[in-house]
């Protein structure tokens, strides 16, 4: 997705957010590294706003029957800021490259 669209991203505990937003990246844990499919995985997706502020979205998906999704998202101004929603697992790693953003700790 290149061009900004009107999205709407529903949350569990919150008032749906709607936005005119583009997909920047997503990355899923849904496949193991044989290719099997597991039966709850996380999947964790970064939008651009066409205001410019950026939708962090963490969801935790089941295929096993009964169990409901579970959604969170957040809204911050820099892409930077990115990092404090998303973490520092595995996972967001990949997003961060799929972002080609540099997320290090720096020292002095």
């Amino acid at each position: 997705m290149n061009e900004f669209e009107p999205m709407r991203f529903n949350q569990r505990n919150g008032l749906p957010i709607e936005a005119s937003a583009k997909r920047l990246a997503a990355v899923s844990s849904r496949e193991t590294l044989q290719g099997r499919q597991k039966d709850r995985w996380t999947e964790l997706s970064v939008y651009e706003t066409k205001g410019g502020r950026f939708i962090c979205t963490i969801a935790g998906l089941s295929a096993l029957p009964g169990e409901e999704p579970r959604r969170k998202l957040e809204v911050v101004d820099s892409i930077e800021k990115v990092v404090a929603h998303m973490g520092e697992g595995w996972l967001a790693r990949e997003l961060y490259s799929a972002l080609d953003l540099d997320a290090v700790t720096k020292i002095d």
